[in-house]
């Protein structure tokens, strides 16, 4: 009957809202940050609004930023979290569909299982560039299986201004759009990326070539410089990564979908999948060979890159944190960026295993899988977050550098200035960007020793950072002749440091940006 809600229909709505009400819950309830990154994502959006440079910085992201501006400035964590809640939901809703279009049955199993893997419901109260681009992720992909080319070449154009992964992703676009001649839509593709190099370096003052602005803005080398891991450190993880419970029908989904259950893979095979029957020759053109299965290859073809893209992200940060190249410190979150095609692969796993076997219930099981996780948290407490102790230590600081003295003057008029190392002081602090009373953390301003200036130094926000002009060992600061000062805190759980430039006079103040 028209208009009546099928009940699988009902199952999704009851995952959604299940899902919904303790992600806000939690959104809520935390006071701490997933991780540091997460609060430094936050802080620069919330000072977007005034300062529009953030949108075009290249380690805030401009997608990510860009989001997360209104509501951070409107409603604060809060808003920017259910901001996160939101675009966990599109992405399930997206997956779903993907999932429906396939053929598959039970397509709400996709949604389900997007929802159940513990980086999307951990991000979906969270701060971080994933969720955005996983987004963008599944519009692109959702849009290629409809053939919808201009918002495919958009969707994956935006892709690199959430996460490096983005640049991948547009060289494999261009490549589709070339294959199913649909070249001309590669100039929408590549917009975007112009689009920010152009705004960047109008935003920063216009210096050299607009083109290269971005190029000579990156802040990441070649090399690494956070230490190198093993060559299996995420295949290890994907029990974190899909939920544990889901692993198994993960592998199956990815043998499915690779071998189409019905043939033996051969490179002529994939040839002929990807490109319609014949080499380079257009698949959806209407005198092709086979028109009349242009939809069914075309399908064929989405069900390779269901279990491509996630092997190819897979393998290649595995690649990079294995060699220490490109900045890579082995985190499982990059997993995320291929969310909804985790979901999907454990889609086509666990429907073929209960067709198979001719098991009863399979979205009823479903949920009881998602929700099993829930298990290790009343083991082990993670959820709500809290700070940790550097976290807490930090908030004392702040009320320390605001109220105390020393040599017996406030210090916040001795040192209006600051060079912060640990977001959470930053955090803290709350001092609006647009004073100029944070400087820059990076070599060339701590070597200036700016007048006026308290220095506060921790271990991890000082030495193990992706950028080398952020990296700065203490030897060096005091080699710049800043004064180091003791305090209650001093190599305290964060390993704090303290230093100070030669104090400001009162009448000096006005003459000091």
């Amino acid at each position: 009957m028209p208009g009546v809600i099928s009940a699988e229909s009902w199952v999704a709505i009851t995952a959604i809202a299940v899902f919904s009400l303790m992600s806000v819950v939690l959104a809520i309830a935390s006071r701490g940050f997933l991780e540091g990154d997460a609060c430094s994502h936050y802080l620069a959006a919330r000072a977007a609004f005034a300062e529009p440079v953030y949108l075009v910085n290249v380690w805030c992201r401009p997608i990510c930023t860009g989001v997360y501006t209104l509501p951070a400035h409107f409603a604060g964590r809060v808003g920017v979290r259910l901001t996160s809640l939101c675009m966990a939901i599109a992405i399930a809703l997206l997956t779903r569909s993907i999932a429906k279009r396939q053929g598959w049955r039970w397509p709400t199993l996709a949604l389900i299982f997007l929802l159940a893997q513990p980086l999307v419901f951990l991000h979906s109260f969270s701060e971080m560039t994933e969720l955005p681009f996983a987004l963008l992720m599944a519009i692109g992909f959702w849009a290629y299986q409809r053939r919808q080319f201009l918002l495919f070449a958009l969707a994956i154009g935006l892709t690199p201004l959430s996460r490096p992964e983005g640049f991948g992703f547009i060289a494999l676009a261009a490549l589709a759009l070339i294959v199913h001649r649909r070249w001309w839509w590669t100039t929408v593709l590549l917009m975007p990326l112009f689009a920010w190099d152009y705004a960047g370096w109008k935003l920063n003052g216009s210096q050299g070539p607009w083109w290269n602005w971005l190029h000579s803005s990156w802040p990441w080398g070649q090399e690494s410089l956070y230490e190198r891991g093993p060559l299996l450190h995420f295949v290890m993880l994907l029990p974190v990564i899909v939920s544990p419970f889901l692993l198994p029908a993960m592998v199956i989904g990815m043998w499915l979908c690779l071998t189409g259950n019905r043939r033996r893979v051969t490179l002529a095979g994939l040839l002929n999948d990807f490109t319609g029957k014949k080499w380079l020759q257009n698949p959806d053109a209407p005198d092709a060979p086979d028109a009349s299965n242009r939809e069914a290859n075309h399908l064929r073809r989405c069900e390779l890159l269901i279990v491509g893209l996630p092997l190819m992200i897979l393998i290649g940060h595995s690649l990079l944190y294995w060699l220490g190249k490109m900045a890579s410190n082995g985190e499982i979150r990059y997993m995320m960026v291929v969310a909804p095609l985790w979901a999907l692969l454990s889609a086509r796993g666990w429907g073929w295993v209960f067709i198979r076997l001719a098991w009863r219930r399979p979205l009823l099981w479903a949920c009881f899988a998602a929700m099993l996780p829930l298990l290790v948290n009343r083991a082990w407490t993670v959820l709500p977050m809290d700070n940790s102790i550097d976290w807490t230590e930090a908030e004392q600081i702040a009320r320390w550098y605001k109220t105390g003295m020393l040599n017996g003057r406030p210090i916040e008029k001795q040192f209006p200035f600051l060079e912060i190392s640990h977001v959470g002081l930053t955090y803290a602090l709350d001092i609006d960007p647009r004073t100029g009373r944070l400087r820059n953390w990076t070599k060339t301003e701590i070597d200036a020793r700016p007048r006026g200036t308290i220095l506060i130094w921790d271990r991890i926000g000082a030495l193990f950072n992706s950028d080398a002009s952020r990296k700065v060992p203490l030897d060096e600061i005091r080699r710049a002749g800043w004064k180091q000062i003791k305090t209650p805190w001093t190599d305290g759980a964060g390993e704090w440091q303290f230093f100070v430039s030669e104090p400001l006079e009162i009448s000096e103040k006005k003459n000091v940006r």
